[in-house]
């Protein structure tokens, strides 16, 4: 009654494989939680600042044809070029779920991770 009114969210949509983070990015779901080892895999994106996240989508959109023929190896490159740590995880994690849903998700989603459940947020900007 007194307290300060909290934001209620409504229809979470738990994901825990590539498969089902794809789909929900494709419905544009507003609430998506990734659970398990793809949540730990993609937690390096709740680390991006603004200026990053629009260099990393610039990127992957120009790298994006060269991935599958070198095997991930040109995204891996790619975002090391544009100052973001590649490590083994974000370049898997972007050949995994391709670099379209990558850059959906940060182009279109707020990125929160949540260390101590080891949840990862995407909730719809």
């Amino acid at each position: 009654m007194f307290g300060k009114k909290q934001k209620k969210i409504d229809n979470i949509t738990v994901v825990t494989t590539k498969e089902q983070l794809k789909a929900a990015v494709k419905r544009k779901d507003a609430n998506i939680e990734v659970r398990g080892d793809l949540a730990k895999k993609m937690s390096w994106m709740a680390k991006l600042s603004p200026k990053k996240i629009a260099l990393v989508i610039a990127v992957l959109t120009g790298a994006a044809a060269t991935a599958v023929p070198t095997g991930g190896a040109s995204v891996k490159m790619a975002l090391r070029s544009a100052g973001v740590e590649a490590s083994k995880d974000v370049a898997v994690i972007v050949a995994v779920i391709g670099g379209v849903t990558t850059v959906a998700i940060l182009n279109g989603y707020s990125v929160k991770w949540d260390i101590a459940n080891g949840i990862l947020s995407l909730t719809n900007k």
